[in-house]
């Protein structure tokens, strides 16, 4: 049964569940799953909670085959030890995704308003969330992107990540958005400081390594608009290979014009070797490459600050799995 104001598209059918106290912003929150081809399992709006809120519907989700995700907008927690018991139970399969803004005195204000939802401190709910095994999002596109990150890449165990690309912004741009996450870069062993050293010689790449205050090799490459799709991939192999690397992000730009059009199936090969370990993509809206690598399963972001925001869910993920829940 749809009540929803708006007469609009809705996304295809797959394995997100969602639910809402705001049906406004659940609005908001459809469109942008149909934006990114997220498949939608099932949605509630379900207001001021009266008779049956967030847990009941996480519990009956978590209960759902068709289910993988969960994504919830959430005003306020009722029954919090009972909100954490089922949360937790459903987290151990699947992922928890919540939308839960910092309380300051306007949030709060406006959600009493709004639905009768009387907002506590940020830190109460953020271990809240912590304990019941959720990955918190405080924005709308960090919510999207978790979900995008989480519906076909696996968790991230260890918060070291690589990240490769041939254009020098986003690249920086997305280490900037990495010490939002406390995320950091890998660092490298000697073997495969040398094996990248040979890629870069055969490919004649005028780079070097990012090495840290320390001196320590980092796993982070830009590779310059002349870097081709065959140096790129031989990159993301070479940093997947690294034991501590838990995820990465290539950026493959393909506006560069050495950039061939097989860099999809070239990426989609290094992810049947490593399928234990998140690849993320950042490019340009190019639809027919995008639509190649999401063919794949591979995830591609609108910004390279976005690919951050799905790989520190994915890390988040394996957090929870590894350290709370195991």
């Amino acid at each position: 049964m749809n009540t929803l104001f708006p007469n609009f598209e809705l996304p295809k059918k797959g394995h997100v569940s969602l639910i809402s106290q705001s049906g406004s912003l659940a609005i908001d929150l459809l469109l942008a799953l149909q934006q990114n081809k997220i498949g939608l399992r099932r949605f509630v709006s379900y207001g001021n909670g009266a008779d049956l809120n967030e847990t009941d519907f996480i519990q009956y989700f978590g209960l759902d085959p068709g289910t993988k995700i969960i994504g919830a907008y959430l005003e306020n927690v009722k029954a919090g030890r009972q909100f954490i018991k089922v949360s937790k139970a459903v987290a151990r399969k699947k992922a928890i995704v919540a939308l839960k803004l910092p309380m300051t005195e306007f949030v709060t204000m406006a959600a009493k308003s709004h639905t009768g939802a009387v907002a506590s401190t940020l830190g109460l709910y953020k271990e809240i969330l912590r304990q019941a095994g959720i990955i918190q999002c405080d924005s709308t596109s960090q919510f999207i992107n978790s979900i995008k990150a989480l519906y076909n890449q696996p968790a991230a165990f260890g918060n070291q990540i690589a990240i490769v690309g041939n254009t020098g912004g986003p690249l920086a741009m997305a280490l900037y958005r990495m010490n939002r996450y406390s995320l950091e870069l890998g660092i490298l062993s000697e073997e495969t400081v040398t094996s990248l050293a040979k890629v870069i010689q055969q490919h004649s790449v005028q780079t070097s390594l990012l090495r840290g205050e320390n001196g320590f090799p980092l796993a982070f490459l830009d590779l310059t608009g002349s870097a081709t799709s065959e140096v790129i991939a031989e990159v993301t192999r070479v940093f997947l290979s690294e034991e501590v690397i838990s995820g990465i992000i290539v950026v493959p730009r393909s506006d560069a014009p050495v950039v061939s059009k097989d860099a999809p199936a070239r990426i989609a090969l290094i992810k049947q070797e490593y399928p234990h370990k998140p690849i993320l993509v950042y490019n340009l809206h190019d639809p027919p490459i995008n639509a190649e690598f999401e063919k794949y399963g591979i995830p591609v972001f609108n910004t390279a600050e976005d690919a951050v925001d799905g790989i520190y869910a994915l890390v988040e993920r394996g957090r929870i799995l590894k350290q709370y829940l195991y």
